[in-house]
């Protein structure tokens, strides 16, 4: 198995989608809009699979079942109740 990324490498990704992603919703530009779209997929899939098969794998063999119900409550606690509106739900 890989070795994890480290947190900063973690965080470098997820602003990098996180950016692209924004640049989808706010620029005025369709044609700008349309090329994060599609520069967006790969690195979103690459990061999915890197966390579904190294860091939820690393993370369950570490962390203790209490560490691991904390941790989970720590992210329940984070994420917002309701997601926010659909960028065409917001426009109109």
């Amino acid at each position: 198995m890989s070795r994890p990324a480290t947190p900063g490498q973690t965080q470098r990704d997820h602003l990098g989608v996180n950016t692209l992603l924004q640049t989808m919703r706010n620029d005025s530009s369709v044609g700008v809009r349309r090329a994060a779209m599609k520069e967006v997929g790969e690195p979103l899939k690459r990061r999915i699979r890197w966390e579904e098969s190294i860091l939820f794998e690393v993370t369950q063999g570490e962390l203790t079942p209490d560490e691991l119900a904390a941790l989970g409550q720590d992210i329940a606690e984070r994420i917002p109740k309701m997601p926010p509106p659909a960028v065409w739900e917001t426009e109109k």
